[in-house]
């Protein structure tokens, strides 16, 4: 996430929500399934990204 000062915006998955922080990175595989709440009141800034990799991950979400 890269800005505060909006309402909403949460990310959500099935079993968590994130409520966005600035410089808060958050991953997940492509085998969850998600949603953003509406943002109700300022700008939600956001800088998405793809990987492929190799490597296993332990956990199908984090937070950095």
């Amino acid at each position: 996430f890269l800005n505060d000062g909006y309402v909403g915006g949460e990310l959500n998955f099935k079993r968590i929500t994130i409520t966005p922080t600035k410089y808060t990175i958050v991953y997940f595989t492509k085998d969850e399934s998600h949603y953003i709440k509406k943002v109700t009141e300022g700008i939600r800034y956001t800088l998405v990204g793809f990987l492929n990799s190799p490597i296993g991950f332990d956990r199908k979400v984090g937070i950095i």
